[in-house]
């Protein structure tokens, strides 16, 4: 993975790593492609937002989220069973650390 110096200079590297890591996967390749393209916009999402706003069915947003999990690109941030939020957490930490004041 590039540093997060060389992603903050060019955040469509951290995308297309992402994109090659997803694209190595079966069918579900396709929803999850729009899912990731939906959390570049928003890099919190719910599972009912995803499936309103792409219009896919919620088990197929579910099988999504959980596989971007696996794949260590999205992380769930509630710890609950129900209502979960997710983040695309590589991405939310560039915009972070960009936050922080140089010293």
């Amino acid at each position: 993975m590039a540093s997060a110096c060389a992603i903050r200079n060019n955040p469509h590297s951290l995308f297309e790593d992402d994109l090659a890591k997803i694209n190595s996967l079966g069918r579900i390749k396709y929803s999850c492609v729009k899912v990731l393209e939906y959390m570049k916009e928003l890099p919190q999402v719910t599972l009912p937002l995803l499936a309103k706003l792409l219009g896919i069915s919620a088990p197929n947003a579910r099988s999504c989220l959980a596989t971007l999990v696996i794949e260590e690109t999205a992380t769930e941030i509630t710890g609950m069973q129900r209502d979960k939020i997710y983040v695309y957490k590589n991405y939310l930490k560039v915009l972070v650390d960009g936050t922080n004041p140089f010293s």
